[in-house]
């Protein structure tokens, strides 16, 4: 093949990225046409070559910022750092009702933040103390004396000792 006549290799990428041919018919080419690109952007012929820290095109891509957003910027760190906290963006922020409506439809059916999170062996004990800590209730209708939320769910109005 011809590396810098531009018009034969156009031709020939047309012939082998074509859906009909095959890998007999112009894998020679596919394979030529590599080697050839690889010739062709390695070393001094890459438009990047030798380019390394301050002269690599990628490096900084930001914008630079003023004197007074890098002050704003300090200010606010400080803040943060003298206060001891660091508080959430949405922080004393109040929604209205159809704000929170809207958050809402978004959350729905996706997994808990916590869902694969391990509970550990001190919170497992604070929670079994405030759970020892809640007043036990009796049924009126069969006398069990248990937690709120189960004999709310399974006695007083829906226990079947309760005669209708």
């Amino acid at each position: 093949m011809f590396p810098t006549n531009h018009k034969i290799i156009y031709a020939v990428n047309c012939m082998g990225n074509s859906r009909t041919a095959t890998n007999k018919m112009y894998g020679w080419i596919k394979r030529k046409k590599s080697v050839i690109q690889s010739i062709n952007t390695s070393g001094p012929n890459n438009p990047c070559y030798g380019l390394f820290g301050l002269d690599h095109p990628a490096h900084g891509e930001r914008q630079p910022m003023s004197d007074d957003t890098k002050v704003k910027i300090s200010n606010t760190r400080l803040l943060r750092l003298k206060s001891g906290e660091i508080l959430p963006p949405n922080s004393g922020r109040i929604f209205s009702d159809e704000h929170k409506q809207k958050l809402s439809e978004i959350r729905k059916g996706k997994p808990s933040h916590r869902k694969n999170q391990k509970i550990s062996h001190d919170s497992k004990i604070k929670m079994k103390e405030s759970h020892l800590q809640t007043p036990k209730i009796t049924c009126p209708h069969c006398g069990k004396v248990g937690d709120p939320a189960n004999l709310t769910r399974w006695h007083f109005s829906n226990c079947k000792k309760l005669v209708n």
